[in-house]
């Protein structure tokens, strides 16, 4: 007699809540589709679509998808849409989409659903819990995972917006999970090999930075794994091969179709936006005489305000002359370093640690500016970005995202606090973790977090996105481990004992 699947008093509960997460989650995505959120960006990838160049702080690939999707039906249509011409009228409710832009949101969300899907396989270590839960269980669970991440409410949001950041984070899950199958030959290694170089093109071509991340992130990986013995040197030097022939080759599209836009360079940016934003008011007075003269007490205050402000206000000053603007920024930050070096390091080390765990970050966040009464001006006159995604991700829905987002928040948090018991008792998931080919993964998170908080005084979890999959990965998939831990042993036809027979 064949002895019966493993059984789990905890399995099932825990399985229901996914799926009703994941349902949710796809059925707020229903509700919201054909429905753009509001970001500015969008108004200028839109405008990009329409010629052909972009500057140093745009990717390639996006206004050219965009092109792409304009013309299927063989007749432009953003021109005709004139609600899209101005940030302004972006701000107006309601804010349909085109047709052909609803297609783009479909087309994002089942690339999403794919890289996760991949993702999901590649580092859940689901064969870990067929031989306590059953193969059938073990299914139930992978499919759970999927959806609950792929339809996670920011993953979902960003997934509609016309913004490259969902499908950035698609081909980052793609290239995380070919990065470790191609260095550790998880996978036959030259099919991976280009899964592994399309992937980061795709990412760097989508947003510039991503490309020295990952050509990092791969680096770093390799050096991990030769001292600790994983993968083979073929394997590590097929991966870097591929990670910078992408970086190589989106370089040469990029500088292909450069054209400058009078954007500020990335040195001058750094410098306002890290260094001497929110010092500005506090230095004023161990600025030159000439300088005080031109930067008013009023003026400093509003440079400090809002990091946005900063364009605005330096400009004004140097009348947008480079030459002037660049000896400003270099006074401004002498000073600003002068006096609060400490501080400035401090916080660009606690906006890596935001950035690197970002699920946490993004709902302690919320928590907070929802006990201080959700004031607008966090958003709108202050550089709260966590208050200003969560108004765009409901604002066309504000009734079904807030019980949405506080159900996938409280199921973060019961999921952290049970892979936390199954790690104090030394769960397999743990060692699994700490296994290579993790190291990827951290590897970006990092890596990325420290782009953002190293260039800007600014936490944003759209720029954290993959963090924000790790760490959901990481509390779901912990939270199955304690459910296969109180599995019941496999049942045997009563009055025998020992081995079950076959």
């Amino acid at each position: 007699m064949r002895p019966t699947e493993p059984r789990s008093r905890a399995i099932l509960p825990i399985l229901a809540v996914a799926g009703l997460l994941a349902a949710s989650g796809i059925g707020w995505s229903l509700l919201n589709l054909g429905r753009v959120p509001h970001y500015g960006d969008t108004v200028e990838y839109l405008r990009l679509s329409r010629g052909r160049g972009v500057d140093a702080f745009r990717g390639p690939l996006y206004p050219a998808l965009l092109r792409i999707v304009d013309g299927l039906d063989g007749s432009p249509r953003f021109p005709r849409h004139l609600a899209w011409e101005t940030p302004r009228a972006m701000a107006r409710l309601p804010c349909a989409a085109p047709r052909i832009l609803t297609t783009l949101q479909i087309f994002q969300i089942l690339v999403g659903i794919g890289a996760v899907a991949w993702f999901v396989r590649s580092f859940a270590a689901l064969d870990l819990l067929a031989p306590r839960l059953g193969r059938r269980a073990t299914a139930a669970s992978g499919a759970a995972l999927v959806g609950a991440l792929a339809f996670d409410p920011l993953v979902a949001h960003f997934q509609l917006s016309i913004l490259t950041d969902g499908l950035c984070l698609s081909a980052s899950l793609v290239a995380c999970a070919a990065l470790a199958r191609v260095a550790l030959a998880d996978a036959p290694r030259l099919r991976t090999a280009l899964l592994l170089f399309f992937a980061v093109l795709v990412a760097a071509s989508l947003r510039p930075e991503k490309g020295w991340v990952w050509l990092g992130t791969a680096l770093a990986s390799v050096v991990v794994w030769r001292f600790s013995g994983a993968g083979t040197r073929w394997g590590h030097a097929l991966a870097i091969g591929a990670t910078a022939a992408a970086v190589v080759g989106t370089l040469l599209w990029h500088r292909a179709v450069h054209e400058e836009r009078g954007r500020w360079d990335l040195y001058t940016t750094v410098l306002n936006q890290r260094v001497i934003h929110p010092h500005l008011a506090s230095i004023r007075g161990d600025l030159s005489p000439e300088t005080q003269r031109l930067l008013s007490p009023e003026a400093a205050a509003l440079y400090d305000a809002r990091i946005h402000n900063t364009w605005r206000v330096v400009n004004e000053i140097t009348r947008s002359d480079p030459e002037r603007r660049s000896a400003l920024t270099e006074e401004l930050a002498v000073a600003a370093l002068r006096r609060h070096a400490g501080r400035i390091a401090a916080d660009s080390v606690s906006d890596l640690a935001e950035h690197a765990i970002a699920t946490p970050s993004w709902y302690g966040r919320l928590v907070a500016w929802a006990l201080e009464g959700a004031p607008v001006a966090a958003y709108r006159r202050h550089s709260e970005m966590t208050p200003r995604t969560w108004a765009a991700l409901a604002d066309h829905r504000p009734g079904p995202s807030l019980v949405l987002g506080v159900f996938a928040g409280a199921i973060f948090l019961a999921a952290t606090l049970l892979a936390i018991v199954a790690c104090l008792r030394r769960s397999r998931w743990l060692r699994e973790v700490l296994q290579p080919r993790w190291v990827p993964v951290f590897a970006f998170a990092l890596g990325n977090a420290a782009v953002f908080s190293f260039t800007a005084d600014l936490v944003h979890i759209r720029y954290a996105l993959f963090a924000h999959v790790a760490c959901l990965l990481l509390a779901y998939r912990g939270a199955l481990e304690w459910a296969a831990a109180r599995t019941s042993p496999l049942s045997r036809p009563a009055g025998t004992s020992g081995s079950p027979r076959p």
